[in-house]
Order: structure tokens, then C-alpha cells, then sequence
């Protein structure tokens, strides 16, 4: 049986759809024919067009509320040339939103909470009904499910988590349509400009209450690991058969357990695998210099925090379970290692005044590395999105719609106001980034002097799109924004790079 998998994003960020790459790779075991597409929204024609030609028996498409608007629009489309298969979404948003998403999109069935099992199971039943050659197919009894059935919806019982994450596939890069896109510099790991570096994960789930938050839904708030040979076992498939010469694990919270993290470090050491990696973790764990040794000594070379803002009064709004100090001694472990960061920060968090603010911004200059400041967005899902409605911070609290908005562009259009007001908001984002511009790019910019090619690939990109480039600068200008012409140039320069 044939199953198309698609992701439909709005840049040209080469990180691999993991949660797709999983399912798919499941899928293949069970003898399907299975393709992946991570689709930027500019290919949807072309790529509609492969999907139409490949004829697939079942379609499914994973979503966040960031992706969802134009996940929605590439759904209808498809639809329209490719009408008989069975369609399905999957991921936090479908999750969070099921019915919604459901009658939105007319879909045949969803797929909440982890997919992999779930998704196994129900194709085994589409085939077995298409071997068969039986009209229609229920979906009864299979855990994980909604589906739809005589216009009605209905919602099977919830599937357990996956206990034994060994029990799942390694996943397989090579479902993807030219993997190696994904491994081009300058990559995650700042400032260590090199080709081959690529994503993974080591755990699922997180214990923390951070009211932002929507990946307990999903992954749960117990943390299950891998094994470490496991783990192993993957990144020596990604060095053997893709060249990757780094890994940045995505999970949410890595080196909770040290016991685990001594292992991986050892056998890493011991192993020919010389690879470098980084992580991100919370700055309560990386309170500690000897964890941070240890990791270090093993490879690690980044190690990202969320921060979210430098205001004890903030953190504990938020739930974080952090204080400033703890982020600030975070920072001058990681600084007397020689190990960077990339630190996140938070802005128009309840109750937050300009003061707040202020603690925050001073709190930043600390970082050993690059930092960010992003708007609080209260996607559904995560308490915030409830506490959103409540207190009738939605600028559109009578018709919330999840649109552009909620994509990168609330950084220009905020979806709620919790303490500022929107247009100020954005002024202060924008005054932030602004300030730590050259800071936080800089050592990107002169990293690719390391590259003669990529350095040459660069050149033709703004060489090659000077009415772009014009038209970029323009907009930077006109929204006071330095970091969004550098993102347009680098978002360019990955589009160029996809196409040769």
C-alpha cells in the first residue's frame, strides 16, 4: 500500500521532520511504500503534482499551530487532485484540536498523541480491507484514533505511551527527498561552522509545569529514554551513511538523569564515533559544573537554555521552577568551560512590566553565546491557551482563528495581549533583537570564511537576487528589524542551496 507523509512549513530551516521520519519508518517495516515530503509552501504546486503521480493510498500530514494555516490550504488543494485516499493529520495541534481539525480539514480519521503504533495499526486494517477488496473501513477499537464515520466523529480510547522507546526504528533518513540538504552549514551548533550536522532525539517527555507548554499532551510528563546503545546505534547509522559529523538533540530536556549521562558520555568517549553534539536542558541542571564536565569532555559543545525571562516574578507566573540566579550561574559554568549557549527569552508574559523587562535584558547580557527573544504565543494545548480564554487575553476572543498569525509572524502580530499591548510589544522585541544583533550573528557571518564553497554559495545568493535583496533590506528598515533581513538572506541562501 502506498502512504505519503507531509510536512508543510513556511521556511527553508533544514531540520528533518522527526515525528514524521518515526511513523514513516514504521510504516516501511509493515511493507508499505511510504514517501515523506517536508514541503516549504513555495514547492506546493510541484509537489502536489509528485503526490498526484505517485497515486498513494493514504495521506497524512503532521502540524503545529505554527504550520497549521498553510498545512490547511496544502490539504484542500491536494485534495482537490488526489480525492480518494484516505486522509489523516497527526502532531500537537491535531492533538490539542481534534474535532476541529477534523471537520476543518474532512479528514477520515486523526492520530493523537504518539503516533507510530497507532498509525501502524490502522494501516494494517486499510490494507487488510484493500486485500479484501471490502467497501469502507471502521476504525473501531484501534487506541489513538478519531475518525469519522457516517458524518459522525468518533474518538477511540487513548493509546498508551510507548514505554520502550528501543521498540521503535531507527529513523530513516533516506525517505526523505535528499537528506544531505539537511546537514548543510552553518548548521545548529553556532559558531562551529561545519557540513553534517543534524538532529535527534534521546527522550521523550518532561516533567516541568512551564504554563507555555503543549508537549505533554503528546509525549506525556514522565521522561522515557533510550538506551544509550540505542542512541549510539543511530548516530553511527547517521556518520556511516549520511557523513554527519555533529548532533543537536531536540529533546526537551536532556541530562536529567546522570546516571544515563554518564554512560552516553563514557561509551561515546570510547567509541570511534568523534562526534561533537549539543542539547538543550534547564538551568537548574546545568547548576552543576560536573555535569557540564562531563558532557563536555564527551563532545559536547552547546548547550542550549530556556530562560525565559530574568524576573523571579515572571519565572514563577510562568512556572518555570527556575530563579534568575540559577540561570546566571548557568551561564558562568558554561563561560568557564568554554562551552556556548543559545539562550531563549520570553516577552509579554502575565503580569510582566517594564522593569521585568529591564531585569531580563540585563540577565541576557550574561549569556556565553547568542540569544533570542521571542513573544508568548498561548498555543492550544499548553495551560496558557486556557488561561488565555479566561482572561480574555485574545485579541479576537469571540473568533480565534488559527491563521499567519500564529506563525512566525506573531512577532509583527500578536495574538493576545497578557500584559503589554500589542504594538509596544513588538517594539520591544524588536529593541532587543536589535541590541544583540551583532552579537548573536557575527560569529555565524565570519564562520563561512572557513568555507570557500559555502562562502561562494552565499555570494551567488545575494549576487543572484538583488530585487529581493532591495526589497529585504527595505522591510528591515521600514519595521526597524536588522534580524529579519539576515534571516531573509539565510532563509534565501537554504532555498538556493535546495535547488542546486
Amino acid at each position: 500500500m502506498k502512504v505519503v507523509l507531509v510536512h508543510v512549513k513556511e521556511n527553508f530551516t533544514p531540520v528533518p521532520p522527526s515525528g514524521l521520519l518515526y511513523v514513516g519508518t514504521m510504516l516501511k517495516g509493515d511493507g508499505h511504500d511510504v514517501r515523506i515530503f517536508d514541503v516549504n509552501i513555495k514547492e506546493k504546486e510541484g509537489i502536489i503534482k509528485k503526490i498526484k503521480e505517485i497515486d498513494p493510498d493514504v495521506i497524512g500530514f503532521s502540524a503545529m499551530t505554527t504550520s497549521y494555516s498553510i498545512t490547511r490550504d496544502f490539504n484542500k488543494e491536494l485534495k482537490k487532485e488526489v480525492p480518494y485516499a484516505y486522509y489523516c493529520w497527526g502532531g500537537v495541534h491535531a492533538t490539542a484540536m481534534s474535532i476541529e481539525t477534523i471537520k476543518e480539514n474532512g479528514l477520515d480519521f486523526l492520530i493523537y498523541g504518539e503516533g507510530e503504533f497507532t498509525m501502524a495499526e490502522v494501516c494494517r486494517r486499510i490494507k487488510q480491507k484493500k486485500i479484501a477488496q471490502e467497501p469502507g473501513v471502521s476504525l473501531e477499537g484501534i487506541d489513538g484514533v478519531y475518525y469519522v464515520e457516517n458524518g459522525e466523529v468518533k474518538k477511540n480510547s487513548a493509546r498508551a505511551f510507548i514505554e520502550d522507546l528501543d521498540s521503535l526504528p531507527i529513523p530513516d533518513r533516506s525517505l526523505l527527498e535528499n537528506f544531505k540538504w539537511y546537514l548543510s552549514p552553518p548548521g545548529i551548533l553556532r559558531g562551529r561552522f561545519r557540513y553534517g550536522i543534524t538532529t535527534m532525539y534521546a527522550s521523550r517527555g518532561c516533567p516541568y509545569q512551564c504554563i507555555f507548554c503543549a508537549s505533554k499532551i503528546i509525549h506525556g510528563s514522565a521522561i522515557r529514554r533510550r538506551s544509550v546503545d540505542n542512541v549510539l546505534r543511530e548516530m553511527e547509522y547517521l556518520k556511516d551513511n549520511f557523513g554527519v559529523t555533529g548532533i543537536y538533540f531536540n529533546d526537551d530536556t536532556f541530562a536529567t538523569d546522570v546516571k544515563w549521562l554518564e554512560e552516553f558520555c563514557n561509551k561515546l568517549k570510547a567509541g570511534n564515533l568523534k562526534m561533537i553534539w549539543g542539547c538543550q536542558t534547564r538551568a537548574n541542571i546545568a547548576q552543576s559544573l560536573d555535569i557540564l564536565k562531563i558532557m563536555k569532555k564527551a563532545g559536547c559543545r552547546q548547550v542550549d537554555i530556556g530562560c525565559e525571562s530574568g524576573s523571579d516574578k515572571i519565572l514563577q507566573n510562568l512556572k518555570k521552577g527556575i530563579t534568575a540566579n540559577m540561570i546566571l550561574k548557568s551561564f558562568a559554568n558554561l563561560k568557564a568551560l568554554k562551552m556556548t549557549t543559545f539562550a531563549t527569552f520570553i516577552l509579554g508574559n502575565p503580569g510582566e512590566r517594564s522593569d521585568d523587562v529591564a531585569r531580563t535584558r540585563e540577565v541576557a547580557k550574561m549569556a556565553p553565546g547568542g540569544v533570542s527573544f521571542l513573544i508568548l504565543v498561548p498555543y492550544p494545548g499548553s495551560p496558557l491557551f486556557k488561561m488565555a480564554l479566561d482572561n480574555k487575553w485574545f485579541l479576537n476572543q469571540n473568533n480565534i482563528v488559527f491563521d499567519e498569525r500564529w506563525t512566525n509572524k506573531q512577532s509583527d502580530s500578536p495574538v493576545m495581549q497578557a500584559s503589554f499591548r500589542a504594538e509596544d510589544l513588538v517594539k520591544i522585541r524588536a529593541r532587543l533583537q536589535n541590541e544583540f544583533f551583532f552579537r548573536n550573528n557575527i560569529p555565524t557571518i565570519l564562520s563561512f570564511l572557513k568555507s570557500p564553497y559555502f562562502l561562494y554559495r552565499a555570494f551567488i545568493t545575494i549576487a543572484g537576487h538583488p530585487l529581493f535583496i532591495l526589497n529585504s533590506i527595505k522591510k528591515a528598515v521600514k519595521k526597524r528589524k536588522l534580524m529579519d533581513f539576515l534571516e531573509d538572506i539565510y532563509q534565501k541562501f537554504n532555498e538556493d542551496l535546495r535547488r542546486c
